[in-house]
């Protein structure tokens, strides 16, 4: 079924399969055990012959359906035999397939049910009716069959076996590429044109096709400390606050009740409140959470944490406070959130506010993990939810909520299988849906990583990872604050945080850093291509000088004017590239080795 079509969805159903093949089995616990359930039967089970990574089970449908969910069923006892690990591997043949889960089971009693990838950026959804699945099969069919074909049209024009290509091409009625491609590949390699590569390229920027290669580009990235000038005010250190107002915290000895906004153009912080109690506000506190709402200007705050050996002499309501920022007025909405139906006094929850339908989305324990972190995408109206601890495990799960149908849909269990971050508690998230990309910021957890996920294509990236240790590094080592990210200049600010001293507990910090997600844009990509085919065009000059020296001072000249142009200098890799092109003046036998 299309995207977008009225006809509602296939119901999903049980599929029939057979045992196709297995690496080895032991004993009497063959393959063929697993298609019948019998929790109370220790033999109803595979259990393989050999204790490696390399054993596998093959399971054939009884006819090509589009699988959702694969269901793996236990003995009624916790069993040595359960899987801590494993990849699940799908496709209409055994030499051609993707790979749609990696996970492991809990060593429990309780079957397990699994979430396969079944579709890509949400083309299809359909299931084992024919008229749905006949079309697929006959489609990915072609495809291949075009693929193969290409592979070896590429192929013929590598080896130079034009009439061969040509002939397949005409035969076939399939184009290699785009044809702006193949009039490149023809200047530059056939005839030698590098004037005429180079307005290629130049039609190419101005056709704007590096735009994806571009968002595709990995990113560098690039830490600013910003400092305060003279004697201009700023918060205090702390930990446990929000921002980028930011409002309370713990210096280490107390909690705070200050209130402060930062100001991107100015780069200046101005002190709302050193009291927020003097502005009929909320009082100190700590593990919070503010809110910003753009559509009304307001800040929501709500939970506070309360440590246990003062519970007994603290109030514990949970209030909830909201502040508008252009009246620069306080108000409380509720005093204690449990009986106007709402949570419990709470700390370390998320919460986002949703302007279109001015909805405010809490999650707080019990229902999930503490320290996991949550996004709102505006454009699909989904809640991402991930990370976090439960009891003494750091987790990297990944739930998707959808908001208008009250959904949810499991993405991963375990993403550091699938080159995300490693499990950590305070791994704190800004989302940029504009780029259909949400960055991560990893706090406790044995590596230190600033992540992006691509939300389109279910891509992980790490961008940033340190090691190093010391106060000069504290903006990658501290458990991590709130980011505040600046849609318009595509900025993340972080400030302060707990730096985990051992030998000082109770230190906080007040530095302040911007990170900025450096990328080529489609300009710097054309001139990196000019670069190349410059550098291709000085090689060719120094093999046809062959000693001459009248040759070779020309091509010197090209290498200082033309070559040079088109070269950043202020990158190192590639002013390094840039001056060993020279060796090629007085060794022109190695030019094209």
């Amino acid at each position: 079924m299309n995207k977008g079509s009225s006809d509602p969805p296939p119901t999903p159903t049980k599929l029939e399969y057979d045992i196709a093949s297995w690496s080895s089995h032991s004993a009497a616990y063959h393959p063929r055990h697993i298609r019948v359930n019998r929790p109370s039967d220790q033999g109803s089970r595979w259990s393989s012959g050999a204790n490696n990574q390399l054993q596998f089970v093959a399971l054939k449908l009884s006819r090509p359906a589009v699988v959702q969910t694969i269901t793996f069923g236990k003995y009624h006892k916790v069993h040595v035999c359960n899987l801590k690990e494993f990849k699940v591997f799908g496709g209409l043949s055994l030499d051609n397939m993707q790979e749609l889960l990696h996970s492991g089971l809990r060593n429990d009693s309780e079957p397990e049910t699994f979430s396969l990838k079944y579709k890509q950026n949400g083309v299809l959804r359909g299931l084992q009716q024919p008229e749905y699945v006949d079309k697929i099969q006959w489609n990915y069919i072609n495809y291949r069959e075009n693929q193969v074909i290409r592979l070896c049209m590429k192929h013929f024009r590598q080896r130079n076996y034009l009439d061969a290509f040509e002939a397949l091409q005409t035969r076939t009625n399939l184009q290699l590429e785009d044809p702006l491609l193949t009039e490149l590949h023809a200047s530059l390699v056939i005839n030698g044109d590098f004037t005429a590569a180079e307005n290629i390229l130049q039609q190419a920027f101005n056709r704007n096709l590096f735009t994806e290669y571009v968002h595709e580009s990995s990113y560098k990235p690039e830490w600013r400390r910003i400092k305060n000038d003279g004697d201009a005010e700023s918060p205090c250190c702390r930990g446990g606050h929000q921002m980028f107002y930011i409002f309370g915290g713990w210096d280490g000895q107390k909690d705070l009740s200050d209130f402060w906004s930062f100001n991107v153009e100015t780069r200046q912080w101005k002190c709302i409140s050193m009291d927020t109690r003097r502005m009929n506000g909320p009082g100190p506190r700590s593990c919070h959470k503010i809110c910003f709402d753009p559509a009304t200007k307001s800040i929501y705050t709500l939970g506070r944490y309360v440590d246990p050996d003062s519970r007994p002499n603290v109030n514990l309501d949970g209030d909830f406070w909201k502040y508008d920022t252009v009246s620069s007025r306080w108000t409380k909405i509720s005093s204690n959130t449990l009986l106007d139906g709402g949570p419990e006094l709470i700390y370390d929850h998320q919460m986002i506010v949703d302007s279109d339908t001015q909805t405010i989305h809490p999650l707080y324990p019990p229902q999930i993990p503490i320290g996991h972190s949550m996004l709102f995408n505006p454009l699909t109206r989904e809640l991402y939810i991930f990370a976090g601890q439960r009891e003494k495990d750091y987790l990297s799960d990944f739930y998707i909520y959808e908001v208008d149908t009250d959904t949810v849909h499991e993405v991963s269990r375990d993403y550091s299988k699938q080159n995300g971050p490693e499990a950590g508690f305070t791994q704190r998230a800004t989302i940029d849906a504009s780029l259909g990309e949400f960055y991560v910021l990893s706090g406790l957890q044995k590596d230190k990583n600033t992540t992006r996920s691509l939300l389109t294509r279910a891509k992980w990236t790490r961008v940033y990872h340190n090691e190093n240790v010391g106060a000069e590094y504290w903006a990658s080592m501290k458990d991590v604050e709130p980011l505040g990210y600046d849609h318009v200049r595509k900025v993340q600010y972080l400030f302060g945080g707990n730096p985990g001293d051992p030998t000082n507990m109770n230190l906080r910090l007040d530095d302040f850093w911007e990170l900025v997600l450096l990328r080529p844009d489609a300009a710097t990509v054309l001139r990196r291509a000019r670069f190349r085919v410059r550098r291709l065009q000085f090689k060719e000059m120094c093999f046809a000088a062959a000693g001459d020296s009248g040759r070779v001072l020309a091509a010197l000249e090209f290498l200082r004017t033309r070559v040079a142009e088109v070269v950043d200098h202020a990158d190192e890799g590639e002013s390094k590239e840039f001056r060993d092109l020279a060796q090629y003046l007085f060794s022109w036998k190695n030019v094209l080795l």
